[in-house]
């Protein structure tokens, strides 16, 4: 019907964006709609930053499902687990006692890397790394722990590429290779409210359900977004970026938004590409 026109125009664009950073980025996208892909370095290795804490909620939560871990059993949090950069719990004056479920939510909503260094440690690198593998996820790899900087400057990296990004997060919008009740655990969580690019990029009210990260040089988000029949995933990651740190950020963010006016115009059109308006009100 001629959308596949549409597609490719996309495309050019994402495309002469993606030409003219300056650093790396790459970008995949999947329309839940039809499966129509675009994927552009979608299968370049980047540091995922904060975004892998995706995989570390639904890794959770399968223990969760498999009644290995109690998401509701009173945990504390002591000095011993703080660490520093995002987050609240290092700034806390007094030990808390919180649940798995609270520190899950932590580590999603204002990424705390406290809350994500519990939850690496209470499900296990060597665990982390079978769970990947049953997911598929090739590329994919947790290396470290939040703040660990002898981990980083050693390349044991947490690392993806946009194309696992978009997949992990297909697995959790589908419930594919998942728990019965992972996906909408996982889906509850990530549509709570948060700061990034996707949140800057996309109208108020829009229905996300994301994880960005960033670090130096690096930035990304990766998330599912709720359209009327046109929803689809959208991972975006970058690095080795010389410049300010805000450009980065608002260069990731102006992409989403160009691949979000794409989505929404689909969205609001026939299969010919005509506009679907209300009918009129009848007098």
């Amino acid at each position: 019907m001629g959308e596949h026109l549409y597609w490719d125009a996309m495309e050019r664009t994402l495309r002469e964006r993606i030409t003219a950073f300056g650093g790396v980025a790459g970008l995949h996208l999947r329309d839940l709609h039809g499966d129509r892909v675009i994927d552009i370095n979608g299968n370049e290795i980047f540091p995922t930053a904060s975004s892998i804490k995706i995989h570390l909620l639904a890794a959770l939560f399968e223990l969760g499902a498999r009644e290995e871990v109690d998401l509701s059993e009173p945990v504390e949090v002591g000095v011993d687990h703080v660490v520093g950069g995002s987050g609240v719990i290092a700034y806390l004056e007094n030990p808390a006692t919180m649940t798995w479920m609270d520190i899950a939510t932590l580590m999603i909503t204002i990424s705390d890397n406290t809350a994500t260094n519990m939850v690496i440690d209470r499900v296990g690198l060597d665990r982390m790394r079978e769970f990947i593998s049953d997911w598929g996820l090739a590329s994919t790899i947790v290396g470290r722990k939040m703040q660990d900087y002898e981990a980083i400057a050693a390349d044991r990296e947490n690392i993806s590429t946009p194309k696992e990004m978009v997949e992990m997060l297909g697995m959790i919008a589908e419930g594919d290779r998942l728990s019965p009740g992972v996906s909408e655990q996982c889906l509850r969580i990530l549509q709570k409210p948060k700061k990034g690019p996707m949140a800057a990029a996309l109208p108020k009210g829009t229905v996300m359900a994301n994880k960005p990260g960033g670090m130096d040089k690096v930035r990304c988000d990766a998330g599912i977004v709720e359209l009327d029949r046109r929803p689809y995933i959208l991972a975006v990651m970058t690095k080795y970026y010389g410049g300010d740190p805000m450009d980065q950020d608002y260069w990731v963010a102006d992409t989403i938004r160009v691949v979000h006016r794409g989505m929404t115009n689909l969205d609001g059109a026939s299969a010919h590409g005509q506009g679907i308006a209300e009918p009129p009100a009848m007098k």
